[in-house]
Parts: structure tokens; C-alpha cells; sequence
């Protein structure tokens, strides 16, 4: 836009005539379809025609203007294209951020539970170790009877270090020898039962058939008087037959006198000791309790009495 028709009289090179006329029409109440008045007409180069000096300075600062805010609107248009995205990438951060708040919190969970669990764990191990350490307790007492009973000890050439396991094999060593010892004597038992036990039934069980050849006194000095007795009687058969007389025992002897009842085991049949008080002709005797003082209403025959060594 000129002023004149030189270049010094140039007042600006950013506007055109058209763009001079739009600034008319934006500031004023013309419409596109309104010409502009001939006053606000200026033509490039035209001296002649030239604006009057106030329009034509008004002009100018709106001109001026008018760049200015282009040039601040442009600005502002980046700076909002920066603010638009900074805020898509603060809301990304800030969707990361609430993603990464929710993991956390899952997993603070997910530890909360297995630190439980693992407490759980720890004391159902403390509980565990405790019961353990009861039954190789009871073990470790079990093979030292074995061993006080037995009179063998055995040791384990490869231990586990495990204490339960470690007693456990013991355990096992100690019972396959009593099985074989249990197994050897109920052997032994039966072939001797018959002997003994003519007239009884064997036993099934192996406790049965074992407490039958124990009896409550010594069954060697039961033997040996048994045999006493035998030789006894059999001398006095023998005197009896010559019509001898012979004094089998005399007053303030001690004597066993036999039971009335029937015994199946090797319970001695015998009771006593009583002392004798009489001798009667004919191979009897009369006795008393040794223990009560109270003598027996009838008389022993030998036959019925041995001697008793104290």
C-alpha cells in the first residue's frame, strides 16, 4: 500500500488493496456485498487519490495490529498444540500411573497372602518336627528295651542323619530278630508241649504256649523233687514188700503235701511247707501248717507227701 507514487512514500509492504479493503469491512458495519466507499479507496502508486492522514494512520495501526495478533494467535495456536500434548502425555503417565498403582496394590495383596501361607506353612513345619521328634523318641526307647532284653546292640553302618528314619531302621533290625527268636522257641515249644501236656491241647497262640512252661516256682527244684519223690516211694515198695519198717520222716520234719486239684500247667501241685507232728505205723503222718499252726484233720499217707529242703 502507498501513500505516493515513490518508493520512500511507502507506509507498508503487508497489505494489499484487497486485504486493505477486508480490514475496512471487518472494522466497519459494510458487508461483502457493500462497496467500499471511494474515500477508503486507494490505488498502488496513485498520488492523486491518497487516504486522508488520520484514515490512512488508523489504517496502519490496524494493519499493525493485525500482524501483531496473527502472530500472537499463531503462537498461541503452538502453544496449545504443546499444552494439548503435554496434557495426552501427562494423561498417558497419569493411565500408566493408574495401571502401575493397581499392579502394586494386586501384588501387596498377592504378598500379604503369601506371607500368610507362608506363616502357615511355618508353624504346620514347627508342628510337624514336634510330632516327629515324639515318635523317635518313642522308637529310641522301643530299641533300648530290645537291646536290655536281647542283650544284643546294634549300631547302623550308613545312618541318614534323620533322626525318625534313623530309629526306624533300628526299630526294624531289633524286630526281624525277635520274629526269628518268636519264630525259633514256638518251634522249640511245640515239639516239647506233648511232653509235658499229654492230655491238653496245644495253644494257637504263641503267648498262650509260652506261659504254659512258665511256672510260678523254680521248675529245676521242682524236678529234682519230683524225683526225690519217685526214689522215696519206690524204697518204701521195696520195704513194704520185705515187711520191713522204715521212718521216711520224723516229728518236726518239714514236708509238701499234694493239692487236691488238677493242674494242666507246670503250677507245682504241691503245698506247704507243713511240719510233721506224728508219726503213724503204716507209712503215715500227721501235720501241721508251718505258717498257721493248724494241723490237717487226717492223716498223709507218703505217697501224698515229699520232703521239703528249705
Amino acid at each position: 500500500m502507498y501513500a505516493g507514487n515513490k518508493d520512500e512514500d511507502r507506509l507498508s509492504t503487508d497489505l494489499s488493496v484487497k486485504d486493505l479493503e477486508k480490514l475496512v469491512r471487518k472494522f466497519s458495519s459494510l458487508s461483502k456485498k457493500d462497496t467500499v466507499p471511494s474515500s477508503c479507496r486507494v490505488t498502488p502508486y496513485s498520488a492523486t487519490n491518497a487516504l486522508p492522514q488520520p484514515l490512512l494512520q488508523q489504517f496502519i495501526r490496524l494493519g499493525t495490529q493485525f500482524v501483531g495478533h496473527r502472530d500472537h494467535a499463531k503462537s498461541l495456536k503452538e502453544d496449545l498444540a504443546k499444552a494439548n500434548k503435554r496434557a495426552n502425555d501427562l494423561a498417558l503417565k497419569l493411565a500408566k500411573s493408574k495401571k502401575a498403582r493397581e499392579k502394586a496394590e494386586l501384588e501387596s495383596a498377592l504378598v500379604e497372602s503369601l506371607r500368610k501361607r507362608l506363616h502357615d506353612t511355618e508353624n504346620a513345619l514347627s508342628e510337624q518336627l514336634a510330632r516327629e521328634a515324639v515318635i523317635a523318641a518313642r522308637l529310641e526307647s522301643q530299641n533300648r528295651r530290645f537291646v536290655r532284653k536281647t542283650s544284643q546292640e546294634y549300631q547302623l553302618e550308613k545312618p541318614e542323619d534323620y533322626r525318625l528314619l534313623d530309629a526306624l531302621s533300628l526299630l526294624e533290625i531289633y524286630g526281624d530278630e525277635v520274629r526269628q527268636s518268636v519264630s525259633d522257641a514256638k518251634a522249640a515249644f511245640s515239639r516239647l508241649f506233648p511232653y509235658f501236656f499229654p492230655k491238653t491241647d496245644e495253644p494257637n497262640t504263641f503267648a498262650a504256649l509260652a506261659k504254659r512252661f512258665i511256672p510260678k516256682e523254680d521248675l529245676g527244684m521242682a524236678l529234682r523233687q519230683e524225683n526225690l519223690k519217685i526214689g522215696v516211694e519206690g524204697t518204701i515198695a521195696l520195704v513194704a514188700e520185705s515187711q520191713q519198717s522204715v521212718n521216711w520222716a520224723k516229728v518236726g520234719d518239714l514236708v509238701l503235701r499234694l493239692t487236691q486239684d488238677s493242674h494242666e500247667n507246670l503250677e507245682s501241685p504241691w503245698l506247704g511247707p507243713y511240719i510233721v507232728t506224728e508219726v503213724i505205723e503204716g507209712g503215715a503222718y500227721k501235720i501241721k501248717d508251718k505258717k498257721t499252726g493248724v494241723s490237717e484233720p487226717n492223716p498223709w499217707n507218703v505217697a501224698q507227701l515229699r520232703r521239703f529242703y528249705a
